[in-house]
């Protein structure tokens, strides 16, 4: 699940767009998940024309009117690897929550502006020759869209699908996503 919370005290979320790109590559042989959650933050809100309640920010002038300062946070059960905004590397911080580990940090996307938060994952599950993945969408105005890759590491392929395409030797979804969702993979050897 991804979530995030507005930390400016404003009504700016309105404006958000939120798309989320889960890449996974697993490994039936060792139950290896190395997977990637790209995050992209899209803030339509204008610099100006609105109330201040609307687009402005608590912090009396640091944070500019219209920018949608957020706390970002991924609820995985992998470990971060790493972690980056538009490419460059960030710390941060981790918990424990709902039985997952939070991966979370602050983000400011300007007005008009397009933020990039990426995470590598690395865990593992019980080997097994299917992969199951649920997504929890946060409610929001905006649903995120939501784009799901799935593929065997090497020497395996993607046989076989509930909930995902077939793409060749990969599955794939894309969708606004609204509500959870589950889907599996089943692999074969090469």
């Amino acid at each position: 699940s991804v979530t995030t919370q507005n930390s400016g005290n404003n009504k700016i979320d309105i404006f958000l767009h939120r798309s989320i790109r889960y890449d996974v590559v697993y490994d039936p042989d060792t139950g290896r998940v190395q997977s990637e959650v790209t995050v992209t933050l899209r803030n339509d809100a204008p610099a100006s024309g609105l109330p201040r309640y609307v687009i402005g920010n608590r912090d009396n002038g640091r944070i500019p009117v219209g920018a949608n300062q957020m706390y970002l946070a991924v609820y995985t059960p992998w470990d971060v690897a790493a972690a980056a905004i538009d490419g460059q590397s960030i710390p941060v911080e981790q918990a424990d929550e709902l039985g997952r580990r939070v991966y979370a940090t602050a983000v400011q996307v300007p007005p008009g502006g397009t933020r990039t938060v990426t995470f590598e994952l690395d865990g593992a599950v019980d080997p097994a020759y299917d992969y199951r993945l649920t997504f929890a969408p946060q409610p929001l105005v905006n649903p995120d869209q939501l784009t799901i890759g799935v593929r065997g590491a090497e020497g395996w392929d993607v046989c076989d699908a509930e909930g995902l395409e077939l793409d060749g030797t990969e599955a794939t979804l894309s969708l606004q996503s609204e509500e959870d969702l589950t889907v599996t993979a089943e692999f074969c050897a090469k």
